[in-house]
């Protein structure tokens, strides 16, 4: 008896109906992607803006230290 997983000896049928809807879901999955990236960079964009900023605008270096840090841990997160 040979030892084989229920994977090897799986068959996949799929009709082109199915395929045709795999096709339209990899479009979708690809547009995403792009736009995540898009908002990923924006969102590393406004946090080293916003780091800046509010560096500029404070009044005492604690202020300034403190608007840096919470910049670059919005960066981090992001």
């Amino acid at each position: 008896m040979e030892n084989q997983s229920a994977f090897e000896t799986f068959e996949l049928n799929l009709t082109e109906e199915i395929q045709g809807y795999l096709r339209e879901i990899a479009k979708w999955a690809y547009f995403l992607s792009i736009l995540g990236f898009i908002g990923l960079g924006l969102m590393v964009f406004f946090g080293l803006f916003f780091g800046a900023i509010m560096g500029a605008v404070a009044n005492d270096a604690f202020a300034m230290g403190y608007s840096a840090g919470m910049g670059m841990i919005y960066v981090v997160l992001a």
